[in-house]
């Protein structure tokens, strides 16, 4: 392999990672965006405020919005990618 092969592949693997940070930042922020609570969603109309409130602590989705980034995005990094809503498990073992 030649030097300037070597060279283009380092540097697309490096432009890599910084596409892959906004990637997920754009998909954090969607997320984020998308009107209607969550744990409302999930539990349905007729839960009480308690439930929804913890819930919520559950989910994360109580704290600051940045504060919810850093702790996506250290998940990411770790690839700890939550608990399925649906089955109760961890994403990575679904996936």
């Amino acid at each position: 392999m030649s030097a300037g092969l070597r060279r283009y592949i380092f540097i697309r693997v490096l432009l890599t990672i910084p596409m892959v940070l906004i990637l997920v930042s754009i998909v954090f922020l969607v997320l984020r965006v998308v009107p209607g609570d969550p744990a409302v969603a999930i539990m349905r109309e007729g839960a009480s405020e308690e439930q929804l409130q913890a819930f919520r602590v559950r989910l994360g989705t109580d704290a600051p919005i940045h504060i919810q980034y850093i702790k996506f995005i250290s998940g990411v990094l770790r690839f700890d990618f939550g608990e399925s809503m649906v089955r109760s498990m961890p994403v990575t073992q679904e996936i």
